[in-house]
């Protein structure tokens, strides 16, 4: 999941929103662990 994640960062075309959400997404997942 985190390789996912770190592609779509990767993307050029990604807005900070975006990011951002995948980051908070990403935060919540490794709490709910």
């Amino acid at each position: 999941m985190l390789a996912i994640v770190q592609q779509e960062l990767l993307k050029p075309n990604m807005t900070r929103s975006l990011v951002k959400e995948i980051l908070d997404l990403k935060d919540v997942m490794l709490r709910g662990q």
